[in-house]
């Protein structure tokens, strides 16, 4: 089991360190942008700005090393 969580979460830093390198640092919006349908009278729109770019990258490098340490 603890395998499968590692892997689950190294594979997401992979992701999140591709997403780091496909980001463009000179635009001010929001960048990644994924709408999600929730019903006819609302939609979600998730994505990341310059800020919350370093926030992924900081949970998905720690959660290996979280793993690891347990």
């Amino acid at each position: 089991m603890k395998f499968i969580g590692l892997a689950t979460t190294i594979v997401s830093l992979l992701i999140s360190l591709v997403v780091w390198v496909l980001f463009d640092f000179s635009s001010n919006q929001f960048q990644f942008v994924q709408e999600c349908y929730g019903s006819s009278q609302y939609s979600i729109y998730l994505g990341v700005d310059g800020i919350s770019i370093y926030f992924v990258l900081l949970t998905t490098l720690i959660m290996p090393i979280a793993l690891l340490s347990n």
